[in-house]
């Protein structure tokens, strides 16, 4: 079987839809299935370009350079058209909805026959921007239409598969994000509060992502707290500003910047609490780590966040930007060891399962299902 994933961004580009479309590749790999990834050459938050094609642990990635950008709605980059249709590949899975290359390779394998499956990422992003909201529902309204042209629908979460699966009933299926096996904890215990607890956030630092929630949050517990913030700058203004509130409200935080995934299991273990302070989440690969590990979540209530946690039971949901609750929520964590444990345990139980390697299992049914059914398997 010859598979492409077209995506965006990839690696080394970080975030979710970068880290599935790596993992299930590496999965598929070692199932002895060929994969190629199709994607842009852009390397988020820098001028340079990235190599036209290199090889990332047995991937074949190829990149090509977009025309112009569609703002929200992602990159035009059609030079990927003539090679597409050259290699003609088993199947084909794209990824993230509205963006243009998801249409451009559905059509084509259409007009080909080839089977074509697509993996939304839940883009149902809320938006403060009229502009934003206005081309978003009219474009749902009038051209989401062109899901009709794939074989299957992958939604990631309840809420997406609610949204879409009205529309094509047929075609959706719901396959949650996973997590390498080795980040699943075999640890009995928890140790007892340290006397200056860890506050970790895993992401991207970009303005988008809400870390001067989280910060004013910190100010507002009032104890000898720490914060660790993994991941790179991808928006250089917003984190001038977010040192600055640093600087003037004392704050302890030290940033780590981009750590590779096999490491971060060490950084959980340093943590007391995740805290996702995203105004949203299509789904949430960190909470998942954070799980595995045995860590409560305080996240915003989003698609996948409230997918992922019972309140009370895995972490805690608040509204985007209440200070307040979220700084009630870290304390109790924080004093409450008997109901951390619990959560911890809880967490750990519902870490395992999302392993890579079970999801995989279903996503490779899918492909074998579509395959089938365009007598090409």
């Amino acid at each position: 079987m010859r598979i492409a994933q077209i995506t965006p961004f990839f690696l080394p580009n970080s975030g979710g839809v970068e880290e599935y479309v790596h993992q299930i590749s590496k999965n598929l790999i070692e199932r002895n299935i060929e994969v190629d990834v199709l994607t842009t050459d852009i390397l988020r938050g820098h001028q340079k370009r990235l190599k036209k094609f290199e090889i990332i642990e047995g991937i074949r990635v190829f990149r090509f350079s977009p025309i112009f950008s569609l703002g929200n709605f992602g990159y035009f980059w059609p030079s990927f058209i003539s090679f597409l249709i050259r290699e003609r590949y088993d199947l084909v899975h794209v990824h993230v909805y509205r963006h243009p290359h998801t249409f451009i390779a559905a059509l084509i394998c259409k007009l080909n026959g080839i089977p074509c499956i697509i993996t939304t990422h839940s883009p149902f992003h809320p938006s403060k921007n009229l502009i934003r909201k206005i081309l978003t529902s009219f474009f749902d309204s009038f051209f989401k239409w062109y899901l009709t042209l794939f074989d299957r629908i992958i939604a990631v979460n309840d809420s997406e598969e609610e949204r879409i699966g009205h529309f094509i009933k047929n075609k959706i299926c719901k396959i949650p994000i996973g997590i390498p096996s080795y980040f699943i904890s075999t640890k009995k215990e928890i140790n007892k509060k340290s006397k200056k607890p860890v506050i970790l956030y895993v992401g991207r630092i970009h303005e988008s992502k809400g870390l001067d929630f989280l910060l004013k949050t910190i100010v507002a517990v009032d104890e000898n707290l720490e914060l660790l913030v993994v991941g790179p700058i991808e928006d250089k203004n917003y984190y001038l500003k977010l040192k600055n509130f640093i600087k003037r409200n004392k704050i302890k935080v030290r940033f780590l910047g981009k750590i590779r995934r096999e490491k971060l299991v060490g950084i959980y273990d340093r943590a007391e609490i995740v805290f996702i302070p995203s105004p949203y989440e299509a789904f949430g690969i960190v909470i998942l780590e954070a799980f595995a590990r045995g860590k409560p979540v305080i996240a915003v209530d989003s698609d996948g966040p409230r997918f992922l946690i019972k309140h009370g039971e895995n972490g805690f949901l608040v509204k985007y930007g209440d200070v307040e609750n979220a700084a009630k929520y870290i304390r109790l964590l924080l004093n409450e060891r008997k109901l951390y444990y619990k959560i911890s345990q809880n967490n750990i139980k519902k870490a395992k399962q999302f392993t890579w390697n079970k999801i995989v299992e279903k996503i490779i049914k899918v492909y074998e299902e579509v395959l089938s059914n365009n007598n090409r398997f």
